[in-house]
């Protein structure tokens, strides 16, 4: 896939309406995370037939653009949830 490509399909991703800066929710662009994951790729083979962990993910931007991209790694989501001001972790 192209880094067009993907950056167009990435751009349809809904962002933060409302970011938690207290949780750090800051929104990936769909051209920077498209950009990060081919670098990661290309530069170090780090995407292709790995495990891919994606920490406080939010959007899932960097996420998703790895899955579209080379569908033969896999993905391990994780984020934070806030609750009554306790932070908790959640797989």
């Amino acid at each position: 896939m192209k880094l067009k490509t993907l950056s167009s399909i990435l751009s349809r991703v809904k962002v933060f309406d409302d970011p938690d800066y207290e949780l750090e929710q800051y929104p990936t662009s769909s051209l920077l995370a498209s950009k990060m994951i081919f670098q990661a790729q290309s530069n170090f083979e780090d995407i292709r037939d790995r495990n891919v962990a994606d920490f406080g993910c939010g959007t899932c931007m960097l996420s998703l653009a790895a899955v579209r991209s080379f569908t033969l790694c896999r993905i391990i989501f994780f984020y934070l949830r806030k609750r009554e001001r306790d932070y908790t972790h959640c797989v």
